[in-house]
C-alpha cells in the first residue's frame, strides 16, 4: 500500500510504545522557560534578557504612533465611513438587546439618518 510514510508495515507507525519509549508524535516544540528574578528582570531559559533604555521604549512607541496615524490618513474617506457605520450598527445591535421596548419607526429613521450620511460622505 502506497503511504507517505517510507514504513515497510503502515502498523510500526501505531504500535504502542514500551515503558521509557518515546512514541515519535509525542516530540513537541520546545516552549522556552520564562521566568522573573526577585529584581523584576526577566529571564528565558535561564538566560537574562537586557533591558531596554527609556530612549528605545519611547523611540518605538512613537514610531507605531506615527505608523498608525499614516495608516488612518491612507484608508481614505470610504474606510472611515465604513468603520464608523460597523461601530455605530454594533451599538445599536447592543442597546436594541438590552432594550427591547425600541420601536420599528426609530430603526427606520435610524436607518434612513446612516444613508444620509454615507450620502453625503459620498
Amino acid at each position: 500500500m502506497l503511504s507517505e510514510f517510507p514504513l515497510p508495515d503502515e502498523a510500526d507507525l501505531y504500535h504502542a510504545t514500551r515503558d521509557g519509549q518515546k512514541n515519535m508524535f509525542d516530540e513537541g516544540k520546545k516552549k522556552p522557560q520564562v521566568s522573573y528574578r526577585g529584581d523584576g528582570r526577566k529571564e528565558i531559559d535561564g538566560i537574562l534578557q537586557e533591558a531596554q533604555g527609556a530612549n528605545a521604549l519611547w523611540t518605538t512607541t512613537i514610531s507605531r504612533g506615527v505608523a498608525h496615524q499614516w495608516k488612518d490618513k491612507s484608508e481614505g474617506r470610504m474606510a472611515r465611513a465604513q468603520r464608523y457605520i460597523a461601530d455605530a450598527t454594533y451599538e445599536v445591535k447592543v442597546y436594541i438587546r438590552q432594550n427591547r421596548h425600541v420601536s420599528i419607526v426609530a430603526l427606520v429613521i435610524l436607518n434612513l439618518f446612516l444613508v444620509y450620511i454615507l450620502y453625503r460622505l459620498l
